[in-house]
This record gives C-alpha cells, structure tokens and sequence, in this order.
C-alpha cells in the first residue's frame, strides 16, 4: 500500500462525519431524547471548515518561523518539502483525533466531543504509527532510536489547536451576538498547529544530528538511504552541504523527548535535613529495631510464678526481632 494513501482528506472527514450522523435540518445544536444539546450536522462541518483553514494558514506560519530560526543554514531551500510532509503527517493526526473520538465524547451521535484529551496509551500508540511513517517517506528509518520518542509529546499542540477550534465554533452567525464564532478562532487555532509543524522539523533535524554524532552514524550512508525516496533526496543533498552546520546549531543539539504542555513537571528532590549538608551522604539506617531503656514493672506476690514464662516469651520475641 502506498505511504500517502492512508493520508485522510479533509473530505474523507467530513464524510464519515455525514455519515454518522446523517441529515439533520435545524440550528446548531438539536436536543437529544434526554433533552440535554447535542451539535448539529452543520455545526460540526463549519469546525471542520475552520480547522481546515487554520492547518493552511499553519503551513506558512511555520515555514515562516523556521526560516527565521536556522536561517544560517539554508533551510529555505527544503523548507516547502519538509513542511508538506509534516503537513500530511498532521493529517493523520487529525483525523484520528476527529474521527476518531478520540478528544471526549457527547456531541452528536456519541462522537466528536471535546471531553477528555487523549490518554498517554493513545497518543504514544499513534505516534508510534505516525512516526513510521514520516520516517518511511523521507528514508530516515535509521535515525528512528533518535525521534520516535519526541514525536508523542508534541502532538498536544495539534489536540489543542482542534480543541480551540471546535470549541470556538459554536453559535449561528447573526442569530445571537453573544454565543456566536469566537472571531479568532481560526488564528488561535493556526498558532497550535504551526508550532506542532515547527516542533516536528526541529525534532527531526534534531535526531539527524544525533545519529551523527552519538549513533555514529555516517551521513554518506544516510543520504544513500534518502535517495530512494523521492521527499527525502533533496533533504539529504541539503545535509550533506550543512552537515557541519548542523552539528553546531544550538537548537539541534538535544534530540531527546520534549516536554509537552500537558505533561506533569517532574517533582523536585526532597532538601536535606536542617542538620545534614546538601552534599553530605546520606547515612545508614540500622537494621531492626533500636534498642530502649524503659522502666521495670513491680509484680505482685500472686503472680510471681508468671516471671519465668514471661521472661521467656520475651526473649523470643527480641530474638525475632534482631534476626
């Protein structure tokens, strides 16, 4: 099967959208048997109209940030092909988080909600597929050790860009002048999208540079495996002219998972306590249980014949508790 077939259309989308949830005249919003709102047909077509506006405008945006950031290094002349296939790689991003349910449920037919965010089992299982296959298309399945692991942490920026989307698009226009469109929904939405290009490209150069210095990797060899693809040949003639370059680009030296925004900050290390310096070892602590001087208890007379019995049972009991 060829690679961009299994790239969604815009108008694949929207007509399994149709086709879940059929025609429906009316308003935005309908009510469902337990009279709670539920999004109509047309509304849910305008969020994907303003989604799909927003991903056109990202592509420029991005193209756009990037060339200012490694300007030193040329990257205007493959920035057209990298963001095409970022582009179509945001695609499949799209429509499974669309189609797919998978940002909540409880709009229309059961689907295509924004509850929930997609949990880290589902997002590292499509970044998984979805880094294949931008690694498939460019010929870059060597430096795979080197990207897949970023890759599911900055798809938050796509999830959030549709969220905006859809949750901005949300009133009929005219009808009422306070539950209309957000009017900038679709630029908040571009923001996201174009920083998930941006984020991907860096990423991806990132693992290049990493497979040549600490893989130790050969980047001869590399691009000889680029050039059996037909988006990748031109990206690795380009590395080679800027492989130095590249491996000085501060931007370019760190290829390991980045921190999504959704992701919880790792929590600091506990501080030492008053009396101990911070770079003062921990000390050991002792086995089994310290040993306490406490009072004798006073026996009776009746009960005199006891303290044999007792006296053994609790050398028993510190004879477990040593050992």
């Amino acid at each position: 099967m060829p690679l961009w077939s299994i790239v969604p259309t815009w108008f694949d989308i929207e007509r399994r959208f149709s086709q879940s949830m059929g025609y429906q005249p009316g308003a935005s919003f309908q009510r469902s048997p337990t009279n709670e709102p539920v999004s109509t047909l047309q509304l849910n077509l305008r969020r994907i109209s303003n989604i799909r506006t927003a991903f056109i405008r990202a592509e420029w945006q991005a193209a756009r940030r990037l060339g200012r950031r490694f300007a030193d290094i040329d990257i205007a002349s493959i920035i057209n092909d990298l963001i095409d296939v970022v582009s179509q790689m945001a695609m499949i991003v799209a429509g499974s988080t669309l189609v797919g349910g998978a940002i909540g449920a409880g709009i229309g037919f059961g689907f295509f909600g924004i509850g929930a965010l997609p949990s880290g089992a589902a997002g590292a299982a499509i970044g998984l597929e979805v880094s294949t296959w931008i690694l498939a298309i460019l010929g870059l399945a060597s430096i795979a050790e080197f990207f897949v692991d970023g890759l599911p942490q900055i798809f938050d920026h796509y999830v959030r860009g549709i969220k905006v989307a859809w949750e901005g698009t949300r009133g009929e226009p005219g009808l009422n002048p306070f539950g209309g469109d957000d009017p900038q929904v679709v630029d908040r939405t571009a923001y996201h999208i174009a920083q998930g290009h941006e984020e991907v490209v860096v990423l991806l150069l990132g693992a290049i540079v990493a497979y040549l210095t600490r893989g130790r990797g050969n980047a001869s060899v590399l691009a000889s495996e680029m050039q059996a693809s037909s988006k990748g040949a031109k990206l690795g003639q380009w590395m080679l002219q800027h492989e130095e370059a590249l491996r000085r680009h501060p931007d370019l030296q760190n290829a390991g998972p980045r921190r999504g925004a959704l992701d919880k900050p790792e929590s600091p290390p506990p501080p030492p306590p008053p009396n101990r310096r911070a770079d003062e070892p921990e000390p050991k602590k002792p086995l089994g249980m310290a040993e306490h001087e406490v009072p004798c208890f006073n026996v009776s007379d009746k009960h005199l014949d006891r303290i044999p019995e007792f006296d053994r049972q609790l050398a028993g009991q510190e004879k477990g508790l040593v050992e």
